[in-house]
């Protein structure tokens, strides 16, 4: 019989960032991988993405900088690499662009905390929940407002578990004018956020992202899929 899923609620993004120096990390020795179409895939990490058709993608390590803008000898970009960067098309009604990627983070540079393998470790999914929440906090990712927490068992043997976090957030965006008059004006637009992780080859892989409605449900049908290296 199959554990049941642990569910944690996380009321507010309070937590202070991981104190010191960060050990130094592995995470800058991965290779780029390989961007094709609307396809990036990565064979050291075993791991394929194929996000929604029409978004833009960039491999470009400074968009690790996004993940802590404030502090940038921070745990958050000191032991983290993102692996590709994607945006939707246009901005929802002119409003608002949904931002999506994919991050590897070197656990032994961000925290001595270790990943659970089963939804009765409960000690080890806090733990890393706390590390996360310290250090990417900051991020777009993460919503100011607080964040729900699951942890659940995956089919197969590896990865064991994923830990999901995801909020939401109403911002002022700017909506699109009608024949150019009135003004453009600022509209309530509800977004989602989202950061889930995996166990994978020595590192924590992420799939992150702020979206829209419309474009959380076309992320949730392009989740990345485990693959084997190439020989």
């Amino acid at each position: 019989m199959r554990a049941p899923a642990v569910a944690l609620i996380l009321v507010a993004l309070t937590l202070a960032a991981q104190p010191g120096k960060p050990p130094k990390s592995t995470v800058s020795q991965l290779p780029d991988g390989v961007l094709a179409g609307n396809t990036y895939s990565n064979n050291a990490l075993g791991v394929s993405w194929q996000f929604p058709d029409q978004w833009t993608a960039k491999i470009d390590p400074k968009y690790t900088d996004n993940l802590d803008p404030e502090h940038p000898n921070g745990r958050a970009r000191q032991c983290s690499r993102v692996l590709v960067w994607t945006r939707a098309p246009q901005p929802s009604e002119g409003r608002f662009a949904s931002t999506a990627a994919l991050i590897a983070i070197d656990p032994h540079c961000l925290t001595h905390a270790e990943f659970p393998q089963s939804t009765r470790e409960n000690e080890k999914t806090n733990d890393v929940v706390d590390a996360l929440v310290k250090n990417f906090k900051n991020s777009m990712f993460f919503s100011p407002y607080g964040v729900k927490i699951v942890a659940f068992p995956n089919p197969g043997a590896q990865p064991s578990m994923t830990i999901n976090l995801t909020g939401g957030m109403i911002i002022n965006a700017i909506g699109t004018p009608i024949g150019g008059r009135p003004p453009a004006a600022k509209e309530p637009l509800k977004v989602n956020t989202c950061f889930n992780v995996i166990e994978r080859r020595g590192f924590w892989l992420v799939m992150a992202y702020v979206a829209d409605d419309s474009s959380t449900e076309e992320l949730k049908h392009a989740k990345p899929t485990l693959t084997e290296p190439a020989p």
